[in-house]
Order: structure tokens, then sequence, then C-alpha cells
């Protein structure tokens, strides 16, 4: 006597090797995409956070008598 499967069984196993690489492909995607997400958010709060810093550097420059760059 052969064993039979289910039909159910059987069709929910080949809709699972079928579209189960690309649920799973569209998961890790979705990972990466959230990570580089958070990664920008970082870098750019800490690029205003160096923008908003006001650091002013004195230049000193001797000059002579008549105006020039000694």
């Amino acid at each position: 006597m052969a064993k039979e499967g289910h039909p159910y069984l059987d069709a929910r196993y080949a809709f699972e090797r079928l579209f189960g690489d690309l649920a799973r492909g569209k998961r890790s995607w979705q990972s990466v995409a959230f990570i580089a997400l958070l990664l920008n958010l970082v870098l750019t709060a800490g690029y205003v956070y160096l923008a908003s810093q006001h650091k002013v550097v004195p230049y000193v420059v001797e000059l002579d008598a008549l105006g020039e760059m000694r």
C-alpha cells in the first residue's frame, strides 16, 4: 500500500519551497535597509552637532611699517 500525502500539506510544502526563499530574502534586505537608515541618522546627527560648534582660531600675522607681511 502506497503512502499518500495530504493534498493541503503537499500544496503548503510546495508553496514554501517556491516562495520561502523570497520571503527570507525580503526580510534580510529589510533588515539591512533599516540598519543603514539608523546609521545614516546617527551620522547626520553627528554632522549637525559638529556644524553647530563655533570654533574660531585666531591667525596672527606680523606686519611691518608699510603694512606688508614679514
